[in-house]
């Protein structure tokens, strides 16, 4: 059996070669998972944003309500 000596001697380097590549797929791998971490946290946020700003609203609708009720009241109390 006859050996290919630039094979032998490849071989370090390709294995060094590989390696890295798999640090480098473990590393984009980390960041996905911080990427897609954060991306959680920021819908998170924005969503309870979203609630207070339509809670925020939610009590001048409110207010201006109970005010045009209080109008049509004394209006119809004036009919009276």
């Amino acid at each position: 059996m006859r050996y290919d000596t630039c094979v032998c001697v490849d071989r370090p380097q390709k294995f060094k070669e590989l390696s890295d590549k798999v640090s480098e797929n473990g590393n984009v791998a980390n960041e996905i998972l911080d990427l897609e971490e954060r991306l959680r946290q920021v819908t998170e946020r924005s969503g309870s944003l979203e609630v207070d700003r339509v809670r925020a609203d939610l009590a001048q609708v409110r207010a201006g309500n109970a005010a045009l009720i209080a109008q049509i009241r004394a209006a119809q109390q004036g009919d009276e």
